[in-house]
């Protein structure tokens, strides 16, 4: 792995415990958002022997299935069903924490706006959240040396050493690649025919900042920040597997729409900024696969 540029904490959450998952979803609900687990203290006794824990992303990226190492804090609220949060997960092959826990991206992208680590985006000002702008909403806008900025979240909890899809993975020889230098791609998820995009919500997003970036670049730059919460990983593309939010992003780069890959790293329950990646040219795509 390549040293890291820096690891300054950018964001915390409540104390972690380790747990393992023994039912997904858990036997007491049958909601995908919910998880049977056991839960360790620091010194790897069992605590709870099975007990729920809610896993916000659903699906989880295949990261949370029965006997999976994962970390959650304690849940806050008073009438969840479940006592404990999944929000991070441990990988089966290699020793990288991944963070899963969707709601953490918007918090730690905060965070990185406000301290500077976003270029070029330094000493920002009028900082506004949820922002509808036309028919979207918008997780971000600011003022940056008086232009307006407009900066839509997009979380990436998946990475892999080649992009394509599973059939295709089991027939290569994945032997010659580097476990700790994957792709990080964006975005993954399931969906009934392959023509359509993953996300329709994401496109969308999308091809409005493009429309934005064309129309108004004298008075307002739009931007999307990729938060990549695990260290594994080398670059970024729009995944192979989604051609049309691949092709939506790279006419919005081409149109002006700054893209920020962003890569942080779960010590512990501190959340640390590792680097910003480069997104591959469209151009090398089929290179890199």
């Amino acid at each position: 792995m390549k040293k890291m540029e820096s690891n300054s904490i950018l964001y915390s959450i409540e104390k972690l415990y380790k747990a393992i998952v023994i039912n997904r979803p858990s036997k007491v609900c049958k909601s995908p958002y919910l998880a049977d687990v056991v839960v360790y203290n620091d010194e790897e006794k069992i605590i709870e022997e099975s007990v729920m824990a809610h896993t916000p992303a659903l699906g989880c990226c295949g990261y949370v299935e029965k006997d999976s190492v994962v970390y959650c804090t304690k849940s806050s609220s008073k009438t969840a069903k479940s006592k404990y949060v999944v929000q991070i997960a441990q990988m089966r092959d290699i020793n990288i924490k991944v963070g899963i826990n969707p709601m953490l991206a918007n918090p730690i992208v905060k965070e990185l706006l406000l301290k500077n680590k976003i270029p070029p985006f330094k000493n920002i000002k009028k900082l506004k959240q949820e922002v509808t702008i036309g028919e979207s909403r918008f997780d971000f806008t600011f003022e940056n040396k008086k232009r307006k900025v407009i900066l839509e979240v997009k979380n990436v909890p998946i990475a892999d050493v080649v992009d394509v899809d599973e059939k295709s993975k089991k027939k290569m020889d994945l032997s010659k690649f580097d476990p700790y230098e994957k792709i990080a791609m964006f975005p993954h998820g399931y969906r009934k025919n392959v023509n359509e995009p993953i996300s329709e919500r994401a496109v969308k997003h999308t091809n409005h900042l493009a429309e934005i970036a064309r129309d108004e670049k004298e008075d307002t730059i739009c931007a999307i920040v990729f938060l990549i919460q695990r260290t594994d990983v080398e670059y970024f593309q729009p995944t192979n597997i989604d051609p049309c939010y691949q092709d939506a992003l790279y006419k919005a780069s081409d149109a002006g729409v700054h893209v920020i890959p962003i890569c942080v790293e779960w010590v512990d329950n501190e959340c640390k900024f590792v680097k910003i990646l480069k997104m591959t040219p469209r151009k090398n795509i089929e290179k890199n696969d």
